[in-house]
């Protein structure tokens, strides 16, 4: 089966990647997560990874998941605000260094 590229982990990564990256606006460790709980080796998950980051870069990826989350609290206090923006970040698998700089971005 695997000559036939029915199972294909490496495509399978990939293509999974591609369709969440940049619809959903996922972080490299979110990416990596959902792969490991599918099965999917540490290698190809590597290899998926870089190549959608490559075309999606990750810093942006975070900016937009940032204002997007912002939109909808404008309403509340700014600090909140920005404190449920950072988690949302958080959760979407951003590292902790690119939400700072995801929320620095953000104007009032």
């Amino acid at each position: 089966m695997i000559h036939e590229r029915l199972l294909d982990d490496a495509k399978l990564a990939q293509d999974w990647a591609f369709s969440r990256v940049p619809n959903k606006l996922w972080g490299r460790d979110r990416i990596r997560q959902e792969l490991m709980s599918r099965g999917i080796s540490i290698d190809h998950i590597a290899e998926a990874i870089a190549q959608v980051y490559a075309e999606h870069p990750e810093e942006e990826l975070a900016l937009r998941a940032a204002r997007k989350r912002w939109k909808l609290l404008l309403a509340r206090d700014s600090l909140k605000a920005r404190q449920r923006v950072g988690s949302y970040l958080q959760r979407q698998g951003f590292p902790f260094e690119m939400i700072v700089k995801a929320l620095d971005g953000l104007k009032d």
